[in-house]
């Protein structure tokens, strides 16, 4: 069984969106703007990194495209390379994108669907819960199985390691997130909360419950009977002890705990 709980923008009316603006006196014009925004799948075309502007996601605004292409290159002899280009797809139906792939015949761009969609989708949750590692384990399959371009009907060789893909780019790598350690940085969080004693409904709730004789997270022993959440926080302590000095989170210069700078720790252990 499964079960999708719709979240606040599941359930915009459109019609009552649109009643509103003209309700409130925008211009006709600009209402049409924002209605064009929020229900149209929209495209952006980058030219040598540059974004220049966006269109509607189906064939004829790509044969347009396309046509334009045609005409720059007659007229300044520069074609485009198609090993650099790409195209990326979404909230388009299956012949549409085979109908776009074909016509521009540019690759589709896999490694930024992994980072904009994937992976928002699982910080999302990783925010939320730790979440258990057969689930990050079979994120990062699906993620693999969409770089490379498998399917239950047909199975491609890697090129290259899984490990080396989360690489930084300064690195060569290609900076695909690590899901167990990003839901760590984002458990980090919690733990800091508890280290600064900051004032939270929740870390008073974890004071009372569980650490109503420590003065420290670091020197807390987790009871027997406690929960499963509770443990796994606790556990993560091995990772991040290193991290703070009296109290004070010393990867960045005001003490703030930055999930990104905790991923980096994690991800590069090193002593700095």
């Amino acid at each position: 069984m499964k079960i999708d709980l719709k979240k606040a923008y599941d359930m915009v009316s459109w019609e009552f969106l649109e009643e509103v603006l003209i309700h409130f006196g925008f211009s006709g014009q600009f209402v049409k703007w924002i209605m064009l925004e929020v229900t149209t799948t929209m495209f952006s075309v980058k030219v040598n990194g540059g974004s220049h502007g966006f269109f509607a996601g189906n064939v004829d605004s790509v044969n347009r495209v396309m046509e334009t292409l045609a005409h720059f290159s007659a007229a300044t002899d520069l074609e485009v390379n198609l090993e650099k280009s790409n195209v990326y797809l979404a909230g388009v139906d299956e012949s549409v994108r085979t109908q776009i792939l074909a016509k521009t015949r540019f690759s589709e761009g896999r490694l930024q669907v992994i980072n904009a969609v994937f992976f928002s989708i699982h910080s999302f949750w990783g925010a939320l819960f730790i979440l258990p590692q057969s689930i990050l384990k079979k994120v990062d399959q699906i993620c693999r199985d969409f770089l490379w371009g498998n399917s239950a009907n047909k199975k491609k060789v890697a090129l290259v390691s899984w490990d080396k893909m989360r690489i930084p780019k300064r690195q060569n790598g290609l900076n695909i997130k690590s899901c167990s350690n990003w839901n760590k940085a984002y458990v980090g969080q919690l733990l800091w909360q508890i280290i600064v004693n900051k004032e939270s409904l929740w870390v008073k709730w974890v004071h009372d419950i569980y650490m109503k004789n420590d003065i420290s997270i670091w020197t807390h022993k987790t009871p027997i009977d406690c929960k499963w959440y509770w443990r796994k926080i606790n556990a993560f302590k091995e990772h991040m002890h290193g991290w703070y000095n009296h109290r004070r989170y010393m990867l960045t210069q005001t003490g703030k705990y930055y999930i990104t700078k905790s991923y980096q720790a994690l991800m590069d252990p090193k002593p700095r």
